[in-house]
């Protein structure tokens, strides 16, 4: 994945650590980065009350960035593609037996037929391969 190399090569020249494997990172270092997406997220909102497309989508591709970066310091870099797909074919499976997605109020409601991602499998296959 292009971004995932593109963020690879910001944290090397920034000196933002991306191990290996994957790990949870130290609490204060978690915290700043937890601060710093809530920022994010009101930027967004910020940007829509404007109603300035531009900075909406500045501010989405800003954390788009900003999570795929945690989640190369968080040594996901090799595991996140597989862990999007598996989130995908979850999401997919949300679906009646017909097929056909149930929205409430603007809200998709859980089918029977959902199964949620299994994120253990790819890291553990992932790991001892």
């Amino acid at each position: 994945m292009k971004l995932i190399k593109q963020v690879l090569d910001y944290n090397k020249v920034f000196k933002i650590p991306t191990p290996d494997t994957p790990k949870l990172l130290p609490t204060q270092i978690w915290d700043i980065r937890q601060e710093a997406l809530k920022q994010e997220i009101e930027d967004q909102h910020s940007a829509w009350v404007e109603r300035d497309i531009n900075k909406v989508t500045l501010t989405i591709c800003n954390s788009i960035y900003s999570l795929v970066s945690l989640a190369c310091e968080s040594g996901l870099q090799n595991h996140l593609e597989k862990c999007l797909d598996e989130l995908h074919r979850a999401k997919m499976s949300n679906v009646d037996e017909n097929g056909q997605s149930v929205i409430l109020n603007g809200e998709i409601i859980q089918s029977a037929l959902f199964t949620p991602p299994n994120i253990n499998r790819i890291l553990d296959n992932d790991h001892n391969s």
